[in-house]
């Protein structure tokens, strides 16, 4: 766990085995709030190393109260002493602004008293400024009705456990009552409900959108949340004097003062003296499109996209004005590195009003939708069709072909300093006029993003106001779009340099010279070693700085990898697992986890590049380990065989993509843009170095690439997507006559090779060789075909589609998916090559019940593996480990007979009684080993019944309980409350 200054890994015995200690234990390892090592050598090199730490787990981090570990001064020895301290002597959490949580929503008692505190709040005035003060006044009125409903919450919760506790015990010494069995009946549906509310409140808090489909988990959300807050508590900072600030008024002036000199600039402006770009100015389609009244269902379109129910003033599109409330803006803090020690080491996120969003929302849905004509194809972010993985393979391509071609040059990478927050406003309505922008959107425009007024929250509560006169804000839905708008500036610049000679990038055709790649404020540029084109490129920068009042920075770390290898996938996966929090979620909760986080996390390099063999080994084996074990280093038993996990749900497995097919998937997805994508820059840059024959041709000739040229790893499978790839013919214009996939028996280049080597047109297209007005093939041969072989070219030219050069140009098809369109699922479908699910087997079938009921999670992972007999019982741990697990094998219900699935679930004499009771009011009593009766029974409910989910459900409940009776972490659970549950289901 050493950490030094220097640039050596330890990779001692010692340290690895205190790494795994830590990760075992489920340790957390607090950072320093003032220094980042702890020791040093006192040498005139020093090495500097962090040797101490205070290690604790989660649990004693709920326990005690928020705190700090910081180092002090050490004035004789080599290491500084740590000390771990309350942090809540000088500062304190919150105030924090009013929010309204999610199960006040679906209280009957807030949907009532919403009408009359709407009532009580009318003011006088413009309607706008109206609005804005009732919505004031009724955050007042919900605010401690709020509290006290949660707080409520927690306490009649605490008095139902109490009095069940009280019932059970006394049913230890004498039999209840029909009505004390009815209570406690009554009391846990009661405590239920309150249980799901409160899971609601902190998954909310949480913010762990992966969760939507995994643990419904109090305990682990109140753990986010409360190391979320702690974490985020800034104990102390340096003011711009260079003092530090530890109490939280001080802290508060720092932040104040320094977003205050961010957002705020001297009123005297430069003139823009920029002339003689071609800005590509938007079209009157555009401005039609832009100037369409704004219809209510549009609006009601942009409310149902935030998930609630909130109305918007339509006042603002007539008169492009917003009233100084609703432009009222919070920035939260979000720390940009662990170890922070200034404001400008955090990055402000804005928290604007519901109705300013709404309106802002409404601009940019229109907006974004002309941003693909007029912005340059050097810019990849947040426009249309483009994406980061093409920076990342136009780089590549690009590097590639220098060192192919052995030039010299220079990659800089920049970076725009606060991109957002110096963005000069009369700069940005500049390029919107430019750019030919209706008057009315430039006032529009104008309107949203002036008259802002900040508050800064510090340590839960907002501090100062900031009236802002430059900057764009981060959570604003128009920023990012108005944010590419200005930067293409700087890529219309560059690109007039490039057309006039002055600066020379990766020059691979007159038509195709590489100069720089955007990817919103990050730059790469790509510049020849040559004094004069460096010369032009840096008089070129300082040109792009001074109208947009930004500070371009050269950074020593791309934001994407080039040339990668792998190792890269496995460092940053590694870090991901190796989390304390993880280790609280059950096997339902990390199944989602997987899915929706982990798999993502490769999803670029996957996209470009070839994973090596032990890439994918080890990020399997991370996942399997994950999956059964919990967080990195614990143990635990793999129950299932992992190809049978990776396997679809609807062939009985869990949906887990195995990496070597996502990464064939993603590759290939790059082959169907290059078709779907015509005029793309990446796809000119591709076509131009590989020497693409035809439009419709995927060049192949990879002879002048070296071995590390991404596109190397995308045609590797381009035979498999040739074949499954196909053409809606049209006017034939994008599709080669011999080389595409297009006729009924596939390419005509390898069905017919000895007429494909007789032709003098191998390269055209169907449209060039079509005669449209005769309606005939013209496609010339280098000599007179003889009797046979002109017999087959008739067939040929019989069984051929006929062009419909009215149709328009061609458009790519794919075969394996029924509506003719690529997605990265068929794909993995294809490659995998999948039978037919028509025939499903029974347990299949119900496993598809299972996944599509509404049952927590982790059940349903449990079902998964009941279905499959793989549950960890008593006799299976035996036969797994006869060496280690050394009790006898007998169930620990009752202690009498081997525990095998068949005894706990069936014949266990404390389960019988259960299922007797069961077989009164369901006709359903198992034999022997009757897993396949039970099964085939849950298949015979009808789920369009409400009884027969309850049923379904309540079964599976059964199922689940039983099995957590025998967990000794599980004292409560005893035969007695399964039978009480088993008495709400049959009655």
């Amino acid at each position: 766990m050493r950490e030094e200054s220097t640039t050596v890994t330890s990779s001692t015995h010692s340290s690895k085995m205190l790494n795994n200690f830590i990760s075992n234990n489920l340790l957390i390892d607090p950072p320093l709030t003032n220094n980042r090592y702890t020791w040093s050598n006192l040498r005139n090199s020093p090495t500097f190393s962090r040797l101490d730490r205070f290690l604790f787990n989660s649990s004693w981090e709920i326990l005690f109260k928020p705190h700090i570990t910081r180092t002090l001064p050490r004035p004789t020895s080599d290491h500084f002493p740590l000390v771990c301290e309350d942090s809540t002597s000088t500062l304190r959490w919150g105030p924090a602004p009013f929010r309204l949580n999610s199960i006040a929503l679906n209280d009957p008692e807030f949907k009532r008293n919403m009408e009359r505190w709407w009532e009580l709040s009318v003011q006088n005035g413009h309607p706008r400024f109206s609005f804005i003060q009732r919505l004031k006044s009724l955050a007042n009125l919900i605010k401690p009705w709020q509290k006290e409903k949660f707080h409520s919450l927690i306490s009649a919760k605490e008095n139902i456990i109490r009095e069940v506790d009280s019932i059970d015990k006394k049913e230890l010494d004498t039999p209840l009552s029909q009505e004390e069995s009815n209570r406690r009946l009554a009391l846990k549906a009661e405590l239920s409900d309150l249980s799901l509310k409160e899971s609601q409140f902190w998954f909310q808090r949480a913010k762990k959108l992966w969760l939507k489909e995994g643990d419904e988990n109090s305990a682990f959300f109140h753990r986010i949340c409360s190391s979320r807050q702690k974490r985020n508590l800034i104990h102390e900072i340096q003011d711009e004097e260079g003092s530090i600030q530890n109490t939280n008024n001080n802290i508060s002036l720092a932040f104040v003062k320094h977003f205050s000199s961010i957002y705020r600039c001297s009123t005297k402006r430069d003139p823009f003296f920029i002339e003689n770009l071609d800005w590509n100015p938007i079209d009157y389609s555009d401005w039609s499109l832009l100037c369409a009244p704004f219809l209510e269902a549009e609006i009601k379109g942009v409310i149902k996209s935030f998930d609630g129910n909130k109305a918007s003033s339509l006042d603002f599109f007539e008169k492009g004005v917003i009233n100084k409330n609703m432009n009222n803006t919070y920035i939260a803090l979000i720390a940009k590195k662990k170890d922070y020690s200034h404001p400008k080491d955090f990055r402000p996120i804005s928290l604007t009003t519901s109705i300013y969003k709404i309106i802002a929302k409404t601009l940019s849905n229109r907006l974004k939708l002309t941003l693909p004509d007029t912005i340059s194809g050097n810019q990849l972010a947040f426009i249309k069709n483009r994406q980061i993985t093409d920076a990342i393979l136009m780089a590549n391509e690009a590097l590639d072909y220098w060192k192919v071609k052995k030039i010299k040059g220079f990659i800089l990478k920049l970076d725009i300093e606060k991109a957002f927050n110096n963005l000069n406003w009369d700069f940005i309505d500049f390029v919107l006029k430019k750019k030919n922008y209706p008057n009315s959107w430039r006032k529009w425009i104008r309107g949203c993003i002036s008259n802002v007024t900040y508050s800064i929250i510090v340590n839960g509560k907002p501090q100062g106001r900031i009236k802002a006169n430059r900057g764009l804000r981060q959570g604003d839905p128009l920023s990012p779009f108005l944010f590419v708008i200005a930067m293409d500036y700087l890529s219309r610049l560059l690109s007039h340099l490039e057309s006039s000679g002055a600066i020379k990038g990766v020059c691979l055709a007159n038509d195709c010279n590489i100069s720089h790649i955007l990817f919103a404020d990050d730059i790469l540029l790509f510049v020849e070693d040559n004094d004069y084109f460096l010369n032009n490129l840096r008089m070129a920068l300082s040109l792009f700085e001074r109208p947009q009042g930004s500070k371009l920075i050269c950074q020593n770390q791309l934001w994407f990898q080039l040339m990668s290898s792998g190792l890269e996938l496995w460092s940053v996966l590694l870090l991901e697992l190796n989390n304390w929090k993880y280790a609280h979620i059950s096997k339902g909760g990390r199944l989602t986890l997987i899915k929706s986080t982990l798999s993502s996390l490769p999803i670029y390099q996957l996209s470009v590049f070839q994973a090596p063999s032990s890439t994918y080994k080890n990020i399997k084996k991370s996942w399997r380990n994950f999956l059964w074990k919990g967080s990195f280093g614990l143990k635990g038993s793999h129950l299932i065989n992992w190809s049978k996990v990776t396997k679809p749900k609807e062939e009985g497995g869990l949906g887990i993509s195995r990496l070597q097919v996502t990464n064939q998937a993603l590759l290939s997805k790059s082959l169907w843009r290059y078709y779907s994508e015509p005029n793309s820059l990446w796809r000119r840059l591709i076509h131009i170095k590989y020497k693409g024959k035809h439009p419709g041709d995927i060049p192949s000739n990879i002879s002048s690439s070296s071995s590390k040229a991404p596109w190397r790893s995308i045609i590797n499978n381009i035979d498999w997507f040739k074949s499954n790839h196909g053409w809606d013919l049209n006017n034939g214009d994008q599709i080669s006559f011999w080389y595409s996939n297009w006729s009924q028996e596939g390419c005509l280049s390898t069905a017919y090779p000895r007429l494909f080597a007789l032709s003098l047109d191998k390269e055209s297209s169907i449209k060039d060789v079509w005669n449209s007005n005769n309606n005939q093939w013209e496609i010339t041969f280098r000599r007179k075909l003889n009797d046979r072989e002109l017999s087959t070219w008739e067939k040929i030219l019989e069984n051929l589609p006929i062009p419909r050069t009215n149709r328009g140009p061609s458009k790519p098809t794919w075969i394996p998916d029924s509506k003719k369109s690529f997605s990265i699922a068929s794909a993995k479908n294809c490659i995998s090559h999948q039978p037919d699910r028509s025939v499903a087997d029974p347990r299949v079938k119900l496993l598809d019940l299972i996944w599509k009921s509404h049952i927590p999670m982790k059940i349903k992972f449990f079902m998964w593996c009941l279905v499959q007999r793989k549950l960890n019982t008593m006799e299976v741990i035996q036969q797994r480990m006869p060496n280690t697990l050394l009790q006898p094998n007998w169930c620990v219900l009752c202690k009498k007979e081997s525990e095998t699935g068949a005894h706990l679930f069936f014949h266990c004499d404390l389960v019988k009684p259960l299922w007797s009771l069961l077989h009164r009011s369901l006709n359903f009593a198992p034999n022997s080993d009757d897993f396949e009766a039970m099964f085939s029974f849950f298949l015979s409910l009808n789920q369009s019944l409400p009884k027969h989910k309850v049923i379904f459900c309540g079964l599976i409940a059964f199922l689940w309980g039983n099995w957590c009776s025998r967990d000794p972490t599980f004292k409560n659970y005893s035969a007695a409350t399964i039978a009480l549950n088993l008495s709400v289901l049959c009655n």
